[in-house]
């Protein structure tokens, strides 16, 4: 094998390890120390540690055969190769089989949908939901809060009930990772729902609203409309279904590109 193909295969194998699992043992040590990261559990310490050591063995190998100019049939030009082989399909067939593939903003996300959707349906046609007991338990069914906190998981997301309000909670003041808020009409006609999280594309930080591009992601909560009496349908013929009712979805799901 020509020198300078060995040398640049084996580079770019060595970098591809560095960059992917530098990263990650960088993100596994901060996540312990950081007031807030997003993260539902944080990369594998010990894994990336063992990749990077690999890595530099493999590396090793490939500078003494240069420096002793070995011939193109020397193994020791293959172990770099192996160990990327080898450290990436432990990597995506066991580790990253595992996790999810929602990330921490997906989750989040969901979550304000998944309460602003389940509290329309418990609404009636004169007033939504309104009781911090209620709106508690339906929290309580989404899993715990994407985030860690200090290093440790929060372990559930609880609700803030707020009233006489105009619009969403914005503003974060001393609440919690994991804090939704409620925030209900005056006339108790409609709800908002915001979350206090992390801004999407922040993985570490201190507790800040659940926002995306600088605007608060947010649920809807409606009335359910009345159902219209169905007429009765002639004899030997089954009458329509009743029609569905719509979903409200917060802007999140709205914006035509959202992701991560």
């Amino acid at each position: 094998m020509n020198p300078r193909l060995t040398l640049l295969i084996n580079g770019l194998c060595a970098l591809l390890l560095g960059w992917l699992y530098g990263g990650d043992a960088l993100d596994a040590l901060r996540s312990q120390s950081a007031e807030v990261s997003a993260y539902l559990e944080p990369p594998n310490l010990v894994f990336a540690l063992g990749a990077l050591l690999a890595t530099g063995v493999g590396l090793g190998a490939t500078g003494l055969g240069l420096a002793q100019q070995r011939p193109k049939t020397w193994r020791g030009y293959r172990l770099m190769p192996i160990v990327t082989v080898v450290v990436l399909f432990v990597d995506l067939f066991l580790f990253s089989a595992a996790r999810s593939p929602l990330s921490s903003s997906d989750r989040a996300a969901l979550t304000v949908q998944s309460l602003a959707e389940a509290a329309t349906t418990a609404a009636t046609a004169t007033a939504v939901p309104s009781s911090p007991r209620e709106l508690q338990g339906m929290a309580e069914q989404f899993g715990a809060p994407p985030y860690l906190v200090n290093g440790a998981p929060v372990k559930a997301w609880s609700v803030s009930v707020r009233q006489r309000c105009s619009g969403p909670v914005t503003e974060v003041k001393g609440e919690p990772v994991g804090t939704l808020f409620y925030c209900l009409a005056e006339d108790g006609r409609q709800a908002w729902i915001s979350a206090v999280g992390l801004p999407v594309g922040t993985y570490f930080g201190a507790p800040a609203l659940f926002s995306r591009g600088g605007e608060p992601v947010v649920g809807v909560v409606q009335l359910r409309p009345e159902e219209e009496p169905a007429e009765g349908a002639p004899e030997g013929e089954v009458p329509p279904p009743a029609p569905e009712h719509p979903r409200p979805s917060p802007s999140w799901f709205e914006t035509p590109d959202s992701g991560r």
